[in-house]
Formats: C-alpha cells, structure tokens, sequence
C-alpha cells in the first residue's frame, strides 16, 4: 500500500468515527466521498444516500418539520438536500421518484441554498 493510499485510509477512519459521533461536516464529507468516488474509491450511492440522510435528519424530521438548531449550517443542510433530491431524480441508489426529489430540492431551496445543477424548474 501507497503513502498516500495509507493517507486517504487514515482521512477516511477519522470521518468515519465523527461521523459516527453526529458530526454533520464529516457525514457530508463522507457523503461527498462515496457519491463522487475518486481513484481509490469506488462510487457507492447507498453509503451516500446514508451519510447525506443521517446529515439531512439532523435538520428536518421523516415529515418534513424542521428539528435542527436554528445556528446550525444552512449550507451543510440545504447542499445534503440538494444532493438527496439529485439522487432521488436520477434514481442513484433509490427508485427513481421525481415526486421525492422535489421535495428535497424545495427543502435545500427554502434554505436559500441552490446548487447551480439543481433548478427546480420543470419539476412540477
């Protein structure tokens, strides 16, 4: 194994483990990882579809109502949002629902947050 290799290993364990500690920068950190994938990382849409949830559930509950501190990162929220409805509009690791999708792209809108691929036009 590479120097960098053992790096990104080491990068990797410490996002896992605040993560698994509620950290919401490091599970969208972690989300990033597996959606995009890199050389050493294969593309793995259920481990992002769940580091973008468990972020996305710290703001909003299964019904939509917002359950996150009002201090907290917009940003962080409404981009794991956005990610979410991308997935959700391309069927990335869930059944492709364009339903669900809007949903999560008005969530990341409502937060003033707009990724400038996810236009919610044409998804009525």
């Amino acid at each position: 194994m590479s120097d960098s290799s053992q790096s990104i290993d080491d990068v990797l364990e410490y996002l896992r483990y605040m993560a698994d500690k509620g950290d919401a920068g490091a599970q969208f950190s972690l989300a990033r990882v597996y959606y995009d994938g890199s050389r050493t990382i294969t593309r793995n849409f259920q481990r992002a579809l769940f580091y973008f949830g468990s972020v996305a559930r710290q703001h909003w509950a299964k019904d939509g109502k917002i359950v996150g501190k009002e201090n907290q990162s917009k940003v962080l929220f409404g981009s794991a949002a956005g990610y979410l409805g991308l997935m959700h509009m391309r069927g990335e690791g869930v059944p492709q629902s364009f339903e669900k999708a809007k949903i999560w792209f008005q969530r990341g809108v409502d937060l003033v947050y707009i990724h400038p691929c996810l236009i919610v036009r044409g998804i009525n």
